[in-house]
């Protein structure tokens, strides 16, 4: 069992060694080492764009009811686009009074 051990290990140090010296992959030019990091810092900021994006939500605008027909309409619509029937203000200008001399 010993002997069997020793050979195992004989072989696997063996193996060791041939991978050792196998040559190494050449050196990544410094080029394409500045366009590579550029690139995958352009990934980054894309990811970050598209998160805050969609996080971001449109609200919808300001609705009141329509006087005649009760249904949700633009606070600013002078009339109703459903009924036609025209909106009036909860609270109208009051008219300027003349100054008395």
């Amino acid at each position: 069992m010993v002997v069997f051990l020793l050979f195992v290990f004989s072989y696997f140090e063996k193996q060791k060694a041939e991978w050792q010296t196998e040559p190494q992959e050449p050196p990544i030019p410094e080029s394409l080492a500045a366009a590579a990091a550029a690139a995958q810092q352009l990934q980054v900021a894309r990811k970050q764009d598209t998160r805050q994006t969609a996080t971001f939500r449109q609200q919808p605008p300001p609705m009141k009811a329509c006087l005649s027909c009760h249904q949700q309409i633009h606070r600013n619509a002078p009339i109703c686009p459903l009924c036609k029937a025209k909106s009036r203000s909860r609270n109208p200008k009051k008219p300027k009074r003349k100054q008395d001399e």
